[in-house]
């Protein structure tokens, strides 16, 4: 998503930004979906922001939320000061 590397651009270095493909719709609803099933993602929607840290996720954006530009320097300001 453009406007996700346009934020985190903004904040200069100390980031990671890791894109992971997805299959299908069909795949990713279901419940045996590699990152539904992982403790550490537990992803309910895609597209999904997380942030994490040293302890771990320290919070997520999703969907629709990824789509206003002002959600995601919100989001990335409180995750990445």
């Amino acid at each position: 998503m453009p406007m996700i590397a346009k934020a985190l651009d903004s904040f200069g270095a100390g980031y990671t930004l890791l894109k992971v493909p997805v299959d299908s719709p069909k795949n990713t609803s279901s419940e045996t979906y590699a990152f539904r099933k992982r403790r550490d993602t537990n992803l309910t929607a895609v597209p999904t922001l997380i942030a994490y840290n040293r302890e771990g996720i320290t919070g997520r954006l999703v969907e629709t939320q990824l789509l206003n530009y002002n959600n995601i320097i919100r989001f990335l300001s409180s995750h990445f000061q």
